[in-house]
């Protein structure tokens, strides 16, 4: 038997062994004896076959397509009238779905010595599909930023004015935009830290 799934889809039903000759198979012990994933036998953590001869996924229980692509049940009929045993082989694939990429941004802080060139932080952000990903900004303040392109890093624009007396933060929104139009977006506030003024004691006060 011959069926699909569709990737993180948790508990659902994958399909129903049938019978030949009209049997019913609630009259039959049904297990799954064996699983193996892409080739190598693992431990049933996934698959569980009902008395009606559905095959689901237990329940809470879902697949990665990036883990596993297609596993073989190993199906055991027991007919305890006539004390026979049949052995059946259940091929599921694993289709995958497209997914978003991830997107983060290692810091957003800076010293107040920052300056046009400065950097920021380094952007991280991958495919689950391992496709080429393309990073952009946007927002109030994109404008005073840059991304480099072979670090990815997030720095102050060349040109970036940094006047601390007047904004000591800064909002912008990074995107990551996979090959299939996905995306991830973080909204950011870049801030200044910026040092504690003089403290000044006052006499009489403790």
């Amino acid at each position: 038997s011959f069926f699909a799934i569709t990737e993180d889809e948790p508990g659902v039903i994958i399909g129903t062994l049938e019978a030949k000759n009209g049997l019913n198979l609630s009259n039959y012990s049904l297990y799954i004896e064996s699983i193996y994933a892409d080739g190598e036998m693992v431990d049933n953590n996934f698959f569980e076959i009902l008395s009606t001869g559905q095959i689901k996924l237990k329940d809470g229980v879902s697949i990665d397509a990036e883990s596993y692509s297609s596993f073989e049940l190993e199906v055991i009929i027991v007919d305890q009238d006539n004390d026979q045993i049949s052995r059946h082989f259940v091929q599921v694939n694993v289709n995958d779905v497209n997914e978003a990429p991830t997107l983060t941004l290692s810091s957003r802080f800076v010293d107040d010595t920052a300056a046009a060139g400065s950097v920021i932080g380094t952007i991280t952000a991958n495919d689950p599909e391992s496709g080429v990903i393309t990073l952009s900004l946007s927002g109030d303040d994109a404008g005073q930023f840059v991304i480099d392109s072979e670090t990815s890093e997030l720095k102050f624009a060349d040109d970036a004015s940094i006047d601390l007396s007047s904004q000591n933060s800064f909002s912008l929104t990074i995107t990551a935009t996979d090959s299939s139009g996905l995306t991830a977006t973080e909204n950011i506030t870049v801030e200044i830290n910026q040092a504690p003024t003089a403290i000044v004691y006052e006499a009489g006060i403790v």
